[in-house]
């Protein structure tokens, strides 16, 4: 499980064990192929109208169709409380 990326490693948890590798390493052992799981927090925000949508969602580099599909209901929880990946690993 991807706990945390910096700008030159990441932090994963294998099965008990917490590991911190290289970015690098991790690009070249990884296919690019993920399961993101998440529940949506009560608290998170919607944009209020489509073209606030399709902004929100060119800004986190998400296909502005104004549609709120999976990647953009996961991009609306990053702003809400509860875990999120660590953007410092010191």
């Amino acid at each position: 499980m991807l706990l945390g990326v910096d700008a030159t490693d990441v932090r994963l948890q294998v099965d008990d064990s917490v590991i911190d590798l290289p970015r690098v390493a991790l690009q070249r052992a990884w296919n690019g192929e993920y399961i993101a799981i998440w529940r949506q927090a009560p608290d998170a925000m919607e944009p209020a109208t489509a073209s606030d949508l399709r902004e929100f969602q060119a800004s986190h580099g998400i296909l502005a169709d104004g549609v709120i599909g999976p990647e953009t209901r996961f991009a609306l929880s990053t702003s809400a409380v509860g875990p999120h990946l660590l953007k410092d690993l010191r």
